[in-house]
């Protein structure tokens, strides 16, 4: 079964659309086992709580440094033991220590203007 967590800043119709095909089985062999988001009361995190899935804050206001935050952030998703990262609607810019550790099992989905 592969772990995965999500992250999310908005209004979380991403992660809602990924946690339902989890929850059918259309996504075969995974869970979802928690979601990061970067600041509170977020769209996002009402999807979760709907679940029964966990979600932990990390706030970026409640930082003065970058680097602490990035720290507590990864802390916060390394605590959930993911297989696999899924950012689904994060707008921040992950810590290059994070995308290190997981090469390749991270899956980034955002938001962008497309030329017309």
């Amino acid at each position: 079964m592969v772990r995965i967590v999500a992250l999310a800043s908005g209004r979380g119709s991403n992660f809602a659309a990924i946690l339902a095909a989890v929850q059918s089985k259309t996504i075969l062999n995974a869970e979802m086992v928690g979601l990061v988001v970067d600041r509170p009361s977020t769209g996002a995190q009402n999807h979760a709580e709907k679940s029964n899935i966990e979600c932990t804050v990390v706030d970026y206001n409640n930082f003065q440094l970058k680097e602490d935050y990035h720290l507590a952030f990864a802390e916060a998703v390394e605590s959930f033991q993911p297989d696999l990262i899924v950012a689904a609607g994060y707008m921040r810019i992950l810590d290059t220590g994070l995308v290190r550790r997981y090469k390749n099992r991270i899956l980034n989905i955002h938001p962008s203007l497309l030329p017309a």
